[in-house]
C-alpha cells in the first residue's frame, strides 16, 4: 500500500517524503477500512461465504464501507481446495460403488461446487457491479505459439465458460550457462545474471488456449493490441511494481 502511494505521488509530481508520517498512516488505515478479507478452510465455506458477502455489505453496522463502491471481489487461489474436493468426489464413488441400493447421479459433488461457485459470484456481479479476479495453479506446461502463452486450464469447463480474460503468469526465465562456456567467461556473466533473478520480474500475457475456436473477429482485434496484450512486474519489498515499457 505504502509503494502504491509512493508511485502515486511519484506520478503528480511529488515525493510522499513531503507528507508527515502521521498523515501517511492515517491514509493507510483509511483504506485498508474498506478491505475486508475473508479466510474460509473449504470450497463449501468459500460458497458460503460468498453467499453472505450481499448481506454483509448491505449491513451498515459491521463495517466503514457502506458509502464505498464495491470495486473487484478476489479469490485467490482457486485451486486451493482442487484436491480436497477431488478426494472427497472419489471417496463419494466408492461409497456408492459399495451400496448396491444406492443408485448414482450423473452430476458429481464436484462439478455442483463450480456450478454453484460460478451462481454466487454472477449475483454478487450483477448485484454491484464489480470486476472478479481470480487466480489458480498451473498444472501442465506453457505452450509457445505464434500468437502467444498457451495453458492448458485444468478446472471445469463451467469455471472456464465463466472467465472473460485469463492471463499467464510467468517468472522471467534466466538463461542458463551454455556446456562450453568458460570459468572466465562465467565469472564474467555471474553478477549480469544473479542481478536479473533479484529483481524478481514476471511478465501476465493473454492465455491464448482455445484459439481455435475464436472468431475472426477477436482474433483481429487480439493481434491488433500489439505489446498491450503483455505487461511486466516485479516483486519488491512492499508489494509489487509495475514495469513501464
Amino acid at each position: 500500500m505504502l509503494d502504491h502511494l509512493s508511485r502515486c505521488f511519484e506520478n503528480s509530481g511529488r515525493e510522499i517524503l513531503e507528507l508527515h508520517d502521521s498523515t501517511v498512516h492515517e491514509c493507510l488505515i483509511s483504506c485498508l477500512q474498506h478491505l475486508h478479507i475473508f479466510r474460509p478452510q473449504s470450497s463449501g465455506a468459500l460458497i458460503a461465504t460468498l453467499e453472505s458477502v450481499p448481506t454483509y455489505l448491505f449491513d451498515q453496522d459491521r463495517h466503514y464501507s457502506s458509502t464505498k463502491h464495491l470495486q473487484v471481489v478476489v479469490l485467490d487461489s482457486l485451486s486451493a481446495f482442487l484436491w480436497q474436493d477431488r478426494i472427497d468426489e472419489d471417496r463419494k464413488r466408492l461409497d456408492i460403488a459399495s451400496t448396491i441400493a444406492t443408485t448414482y447421479q450423473t452430476d458429481s459433488t464436484f462439478l455442483q461446487k463450480y456450478h454453484h461457485l460460478v451462481e454466487r459470484l454472477t449475483h454478487i456481479q450483477r448485484t454491484f457491479d464489480c470486476a472478479i479476479l481470480t487466480s489458480s495453479w498451473s498444472l501442465s506446461s506453457v505452450a509457445r505459439t505464434a500468437d502467444g502463452p498457451s495453458v492448458r486450464p485444468h478446472l471445469p469447463a463451467i469455471w472456464n465458460n465463466f472467465c472473460a480474460v485469463q492471463i499467464v503468469v510467468e517468472r522471467d526465465i534466466i538463461a542458463k550457462f551454455e556446456l562450453s562456456i568458460s570459468a572466465e567467461e562465467a565469472l564474467r556473466e555471474g553478477p549480469q545474471r544473479l542481478k536479473a533473478v533479484q529483481e524478481n520480474r514476471f511478465k501476465a500475457r493473454l492465455n491464448h488456449w482455445g484459439v481455435d475456436g475464436w472468431s475472426d473477429e477477436i482474433l483481429q482485434k487480439m493481434r491488433g493490441l500489439g505489446k498491450d496484450r503483455e505487461f511486466s512486474f516485479q516483486t519488491v519489498q512492499n508489494g509489487f511494481r509495475l514495469i513501464q515499457p
